[in-house]
């Protein structure tokens, strides 16, 4: 059984929550105008941002801190 880390745990819970805000992003793309397409192209690629973050910071814990690890 995985050890319990409230770390991860949080840090699991930002990239779930990034990752959902970057499919809505990019849903948001479709069906719009072209003129529209810039402003929410670039809201798109803020969230990617933010979500490829939030991988990089679950994944670091994760390989430097054990916690993934079985007991």
């Amino acid at each position: 059984m995985a050890k319990v880390c409230n770390e991860r745990e949080n840090l699991t819970e930002q990239f779930r929550s990034a990752l959902r805000n970057y499919v809505d992003a990019v849903k948001a793309l479709d069906g719009i105008s072209l003129a529209e397409f810039e402003r929410f192209y670039q809201v798109a690629q803020d969230t990617f941002a933010q979500f490829a973050a939030a991988r990089a910071r679950l994944n670091y814990h994760l390989a430097s801190h054990g916690c993934n690890d079985p007991d």
